[in-house]
């Protein structure tokens, strides 16, 4: 979680870079300004399982990375269940790499090789970001679900007390789905089809993943209509 002491900010961030070299560079520059680095992966799928488990408040993605998926692609992946901030890195700087990139939710964009000077200026770029976001939540977007839960559809955050609640992506999708859909009933076909995008899931997956979300979500009325599906009771 973001920590603001003043005009200081301290971030836990996630370094996705291939280049162990450059990877532990950043880290450094990163610790001597005092912020965390909570973990350095080299691909994607790392990277989503350490977002969906870690308070997680940047994400700096090199953009060629290792797996099937690269670092544009990694942040639209991201973003279908969490609007993660992310600095780009990358030792390309024309101008598609860059446009593609800025469609997503980017805070910044540093360009190889990246000394500490650079490095500085872009999370002083970031951390402006953040102080502005803090100071200027924009109230009438988000919505009471429960008496201490509200949800921001702009940010896709989900806040108990302000407090920012973690789902998984699974858990992220069902209840963006009741969301969108919310006091009408969806059915347990339609969950598992557009959830688990067709996968062979059992029912009691289904009910696991409800489960869950009633005890992450305290007061949130997720109704089970009995052979039916379920409903997000506003």
């Amino acid at each position: 979680m973001i920590l603001i002491y003043g005009d200081e900010i301290i971030m836990n961030i996630l370094v996705v870079e291939d280049e162990i070299i450059v990877a532990e560079f950043i880290t450094a520059v990163l610790k001597k300004y005092g912020h965390t680095v909570v973990n350095i992966v080299d691909n994607g799928k790392d990277a989503i399982k350490i977002i969906e488990d870690k308070d997680i408040d940047l994400a700096l993605l090199d953009i060629n990375i290792n797996g099937t998926m690269d670092g544009i692609q990694l942040a639209r992946e991201i973003n279908l269940f969490r609007r993660q901030p992310v600095l780009f890195l990358s030792a390309y700087a024309d101008h598609d790499t860059v446009s593609e990139a800025v469609e997503e939710y980017v805070v910044g964009y540093l360009v190889k090789p990246a000394d500490e000077r650079s490095i500085f200026a872009a999370l002083k770029v970031v951390e402006n970001y953040f102080k502005f976001s803090s100071s200027n939540v924009i109230k009438n977007q988000l919505e009471q679900i429960s008496d201490e839960i509200t949800y921001d559809p702009r940010t896709k955050a989900l806040l108990y007390n302000n407090e920012l609640i973690k789902l998984t992506k699974t858990e992220f999708k069902l209840f963006d789905l009741l969301y969108r859909y919310k006091n009408s009933t969806i059915s347990y076909e339609s969950i598992i089809l557009s959830v688990w995008e067709g996968e062979s899931v059992s029912p009691s997956a289904l009910r696991f993943t409800i489960m869950n979300l009633r005890k992450k979500l305290p007061g949130v009325m997720l109704k089970n209509i009995q052979k039916e599906g379920y409903s997000l009771l506003l």
